[in-house]
This record gives structure tokens, C-alpha cells and sequence, in this order.
């Protein structure tokens, strides 16, 4: 899907115009040997048809994921008011503690809203 988004050049609008891409704001990205660490951003009001990805937002160290938020457009039924699926997943800074008390093990929190 964002693929489509940030180089789908043969794609059609809803208006079935040509699509011209809009590519992702990168605020950091690096690359090692031990994984990469990414802060990117997109944001598309207009997309290809059949495609409802408003936003994207991600944040990663060393190949974990920390941050990353999803916004689907659509539609709810049945008068067809305009809304928004937002998809939320982060490494929470909660953390479970054994019984023992000596060893701590983040965990990882996915949620939804509308």
C-alpha cells in the first residue's frame, strides 16, 4: 500500500486522472549492521482510488518498531459519514515484573480506535 502511495506512477484518482505520488518525509533514517533506525511521516489527501491510507507514522531503532500509526479512511454505514480508522502500535513503557522482582520484560501494546 505504500508502495502505491509513494511511486504508484500508473495509478488512477477517483476522478480517473493520472495519480502523481507524494513521497514520505524521512526526518531520520540510518542504516547499520545491527539493523536501521527510522523516524518517518506521510500524509496523502489524495490517493489512488481503492486506496484509504491517510497516514503513516513510524519510529524504529535497530530494526524494533516503537511507534507506528495507521489512518484508514472510510465510510460508516449506512448514511455514509466520512471517518477514520486509527491502528496504533507501540512498545509500551509499562512494564511486567516477574515474581522474582530481578528481571523486567517489556511487552508490546496494539489498539484501535474510531
Amino acid at each position: 500500500m505504500l508502495v502505491k502511495l509513494m511511486a504508484g506512477f500508473n495509478e488512477k484518482d477517483p476522478d480517473n486522472k493520472i495519480y502523481t505520488p507524494r513521497a514520505s518525509v524521512a526526518r531520520r533514517l540510518m542504516l547499520s549492521a545491527l539493523g536501521g533506525l527510522l523516524d518517518a511521516e506521510g500524509n496523502w489527501k489524495k490517493r489512488p482510488a481503492l486506496w484509504g491510507l491517510e497516514q503513516w507514522r513510524h519510529l524504529a531503532t535497530l530494526g524494533r518498531d516503537h511507534y507506528v500509526r495507521v489512518v484508514y479512511a472510510g465510510f460508516l454505514c449506512p448514511f455514509g459519514h466520512a471517518a477514520s480508522l486509527i491502528k496504533v502500535t507501540s512498545a509500551s513503557s509499562n512494564i511486567w515484573i516477574r515474581r522474582t522482582k530481578k528481571t523486567a520484560w517489556p511487552f508490546c501494546v496494539s489498539g484501535s480506535s474510531l
